[in-house]
């Protein structure tokens, strides 16, 4: 026997299933975003042991290009200061999503009880 359930409900359980979604695609994002910083301050300490002098590349595309320790640095550093605050911006788009997700939830479970659909 299937239920047809009140249409205000079917909205919700498909809120959810978006917000679950998104959450998912977030925290990806968020993992790779990570992962990406973690690399640039490998990438800042091993370049400071360095002498000042050292021949270093960059990479554009398929091609190097031939730079300065200093150059580099100062580039790598604003990738940092960026991919940081993009990383916090994340974070708070997460906790939001998570309390919605949370709030969804409480509401359906008290949808299906009142339907008598959970106990």
């Amino acid at each position: 026997m299937s239920v047809q359930l009140p249409p205000d409900v079917q909205h919700k359980m498909m809120e959810y299933d978006n917000n679950v979604k998104a959450y998912e695609a977030l925290i990806n994002e968020l993992q790779q975003m990570k992962y990406r910083l973690t690399e640039i301050n490998t990438t800042i300490e091993e370049l400071k042991k360095q002498p000042d002098d050292v021949e270093v590349y960059k990479s554009v595309g398929s091609i190097l290009f031939k730079s300065t320790k200093a150059k580099i640095l100062e580039d790598l550093e604003d990738k940092r200061v960026v991919l940081d605050a993009r990383i916090k911006s994340t974070e708070k788009h997460e906790k939001t999503l998570k309390e919605r997700i949370n709030s969804l939830k409480t509401s359906l479970e008290a949808d299906l009880k009142r339907l008598g659909l959970m106990a």
